[in-house]
């Protein structure tokens, strides 16, 4: 099996339905050392990573065990332009955010939606940050690293 594969496994329903939503589709990548990346390209251009707040992807049973037992892993939404140093367009600058949602106890069910509130907060520049708490603050501005 390979590691994309491994790493998808689980996620398709839910990303199928983000897709039926969206029109996005989604596919996972390597971004260094093994940590997975759920990545997908807007029609603008801009490009949508998904992981797990403590950046890296959990698999979805994986992450369906730690809920069970209490453990929320949260999500990290994160909106980025294309890399204007790479030709053709086709790498994302993974360094400039320009629109975010962490949410640090979402289960899994709550993925679409926090997917909806990215796309929306991208035209605004906003960045959500929800706390295991559920505080929710928003700012604004592009990030860059």
């Amino acid at each position: 099996m390979s590691a994309h594969h491994q790493w998808r496994h689980g996620y398709d329903a839910i990303l199928a339905e983000v897709t039926r939503q969206t029109g996005i589709t989604f596919a996972p990548f390597n971004s260094g050392g093994g940590c997975m990346i759920l990545e997908g390209r807007l029609e603008s251009g801009l490009w949508i990573w998904i992981t797990d707040v403590d950046p890296g992807l959990t698999c979805l049973h994986t992450r369906r065990a730690y809920e069970a037992a209490g453990v929320h892993l949260g999500w990290m939404i994160t909106i980025h332009p294309t890399d204007p140093e790479e030709p053709g367009g086709a790498t994302p600058d993974g360094g400039t955010t320009v629109a975010s949602v962490t949410h640090h106890s979402a289960p899994a069910t709550q993925l679409p939606a926090l997917i909806i509130l990215a796309l929306q907060a991208a035209a605004r520049h906003a960045h959500h940050d929800i706390d295991a708490d559920g505080r929710h603050t928003i700012r604004h501005g592009i990030t860059r690293w």
